[in-house]
């Protein structure tokens, strides 16, 4: 299949100021892809969804900053209108389904390879210089370390300021940033969020207990903010039909498409240290929706999501058994419907 594009970048999102300063971590995202873009001359097809678009704000169009003519960057917007949304179950407490939206941009996406991401990441440079390689294999799929950083970034107008800043004041970081080999299902359990001691453990084991013995586990996966960073082929994807679609919290949802990837003998492979993504701080959904806790559960309740240990013991008898989620989603991404798009270049 020829591809227009080497990598297609997918997000979604609504200008509904959801955790604060939505709109401007939104436009840091843009402005930051199209630097990065320039600066490794690499064609980039950058798909925003925006998903059930309030009616009393601007649409992204008109406030999402667009390429200029020496960017090498395409910009789509793709609208899922409230009509549809309303179709959904759960489309009170839950106004934009965010893996069916990441759905709708991954089914229409054109490049040979494409990210899943979130609006409020900034990519490193060398996160970028190994998109600018070339050198993915479509028999793996690719995750990344998170790091965090405070949300003054914002206020910074360099871009290359801004990564600076990103390097010199990251507060936290979420993931692997080497490939696991040797850390088994006994030990990393006991050892859940614990990365660095993970690693060294997984170091150690290579040097004075190789050759040794390994078990197919889903918890050795680098399921760490994996919502921020997937990136696989996008016959992969159409392969796996994308993320699960359900009208729920989407927690765990993320997961739940590397552990089908894995089953069907997919390789991970965990990008380098340096090249890593930034997340910009905000607030949470909770503090920023509501102003009493009481009101927030009640929402909550509605809203449902997948138990962890649920989906730790489903993810552990797929590998058992080899074999992937199945749900059959033949309209994957909304693949049924005509949608509203426009397109900046």
């Amino acid at each position: 299949m020829n591809h227009e594009y080497y990598l297609s970048i997918v997000a979604t999102t609504r200008n509904d100021n959801h955790g604060g300063d939505l709109l401007k971590r939104t436009q840091c995202f843009v402005n930051g892809i199209y630097e990065q873009a320039t600066k490794f001359d690499l064609g980039i097809e950058l798909i925003i969804v925006e998903w059930n678009p309030p009616r009393e704000r601007a649409k992204l169009g008109e406030v999402l900053p667009k390429p200029a003519s020496n960017q090498p960057v395409t910009l789509r917007i793709i609208e899922v209108s409230e009509e549809l949304h309303l179709s959904f179950e759960k489309a009170d407490p839950l106004p934009l389904h965010q893996m069916i939206a990441k759905n709708v941009g991954i089914k229409r996406a054109k490049g040979q390879f494409v990210l899943a991401t979130n609006i409020d990441i900034l990519f490193s440079d060398d996160c970028f210089a190994f998109f600018a390689k070339k050198s993915m294999q479509t028999d793996t799929f690719y995750r990344t370390s998170r790091c965090d950083v405070p949300r003054e970034i914002m206020e910074i107008k360099s871009f290359e300021q801004q990564v600076d800043y990103a390097q010199k004041n990251t507060f936290q970081r979420l993931g692997f940033t080497k490939n696991l080999k040797h850390v088994d299902w006994i030990t990393y359990p006991l050892l859940f969020g614990r990365h660095r001691l993970i690693q060294a453990l997984d170091t150690f084991f290579s040097i004075f207990l190789f050759p040794f013995p390994k078990k197919k586990n889903p918890l050795l996966l680098n399921m760490f903010a994996c919502g921020d960073f997937t990136m696989m082929a996008k016959d992969k994807w159409e392969m796996l039909q994308g993320y699960y679609e359900a009208p729920i919290y989407p927690l765990h949802i993320d997961s739940m498409l590397l552990v089908s990837a894995y089953t069907l003998g997919m390789k991970q492979f965990n990008l380098s240290k340096d090249a890593c993504i930034y997340h910009i701080d905000h607030d949470s959904g909770w503090s920023s929706t509501y102003t009493k806790p009481e009101e927030a559960i009640k929402k909550n309740i509605k809203r449902r999501g997948i138990d962890y240990f649920q989906f730790i013991a489903g993810a552990q008898q797929l590998v058992k058994e080899k074999r992937p989620y199945q749900f059959q989603q033949d309209n994957w991404g909304l693949g049924q419907h005509e949608l509203k798009e426009q397109t900046f270049n």
